[in-house]
């Protein structure tokens, strides 16, 4: 509950009006949308299922123009989403970016440095871009819900089988979009980041080589006992630091593998949702409100679980301190 009392901060408020943002983008394309289905089904002798965007895509008796908008749907979704996810994440990474240009380094750390910045960048946005496509998601199913429960108030026919045609078509093409979404989802970044860190290995692999050969060098008795002395000193304070640096880039990676795992329980709805999508599909011949409600509904009940996990991974947050742990040898 503390959590929840909590005022949020001006960055939470700025990525809360983002999130809405798209659900209302997506909101004004939805209807949109419905709208240009209406009036192809006006225009041409078009059974409901016929309506489905693969459907139109391969319908030759449409217009090429026609088919076009409506085919637009999905990627302009797609687009919006990925807009809004990139906003969030460039706004959280600015300081960081800025303290980075700030340090004192070479320009080889500095360019390490910045392609690690990179790389994370990509997975949070990655990330984030799901997480935003769930909110929509679940958004737009419960505008399905309230536009059928408004519709059937108002009992106006015509007007109910608009909306019930409208929204049972949306419940496809969302559920549609979802699932190819998240099919094709792969954690950006991911293997960037892996090359820099067999690279930090190498690295450390080359120093300890040199340290061993250090060591070997103090085994001749030739060595005066104050020299000796100090340089095992020195050898054992850069092992300790190698060895703050190899758990320093473990922990980092094991963030890394939690978040992907995470991913890959998302992907586990799949057969959950194509099933939506394919009963879905099937009302569509036979319109009723409260069976395409049911199908509204099981897109709420499938999605849950999956935005459940998606707001539980826990993104590793690359600080300048944490950058330069994660380089300094």
């Amino acid at each position: 509950m503390e959590d929840e009392d909590k005022p949020l901060t001006a960055d939470e408020l700025i990525e809360s009006a983002d999130r809405k943002a798209a659900s209302d983008a997506i909101k004004k394309l939805a209807e949109r949308h419905v709208s240009q289905l209406l009036d192809v089904q006006e225009q041409f002798p078009l059974e409901n299922v016929d309506l489905l965007s693969s459907k139109i895509a391969s319908n030759q008796g449409i217009p090429a123009e026609i088919r076009q908008k409506i085919t637009d749907f999905q990627k302009k979704m797609r687009s919006v989403i990925e807009e809004v996810a990139t906003r969030i994440e460039e706004r959280n990474y600015r300081s960081a970016q800025e303290a980075i240009s700030a340090m004192r380094m070479g320009k080889t750390q500095k360019e390490q440095v910045s392609a690690l910045m990179l790389a994370d960048k990509k997975v949070h946005i990655s990330c984030q871009s799901l997480r935003v496509t769930v909110d929509v998601f679940s958004e737009a199913n419960r505008m399905i819900i309230a536009s059928l429960e408004e519709g059937e108030a108002k009992g106006d026919p015509q007007l109910g089988r608009a909306l019930l045609l409208g929204n049972a078509v949306l419940v496809y093409e969302l559920t549609d979009f979802v699932i190819a979404f998240i099919e094709k989802f792969r954690l950006a970044g991911i293997e960037d980041i892996k090359e820099i860190y067999d690279n930090i290995k190498k690295k450390i692999g080359a120093v300890r080589q040199e340290q061993e050969a250090l060591r070997k060098g103090l085994e001749s008795e030739e060595i005066e006992p104050a020299t000796k002395d100090q340089i095992i000193a020195n050898v054992e304070a850069r092992e300790r630091s190698l060895e703050a640096l190899m758990n320093e880039w473990q922990e980092y990676m094991a963030a890394l593998n939690d978040i992907d795992g995470q991913v890959n329980i998302v992907a586990q709805k799949m057969p959950t949702l194509k099933l939506i999508r394919d009963n879905a599909k099937v009302q569509l011949d036979l319109l009723e409100v409260w069976a395409v409600m049911q199908v509204v509904k099981s897109n709420l009940g499938a999605i849950q679980a999956a935005a459940l996990t998606i707001e539980s991974m826990s993104l590793v947050s690359l600080t300048p301190d944490k950058l330069r742990r994660l380089f300094v040898v």
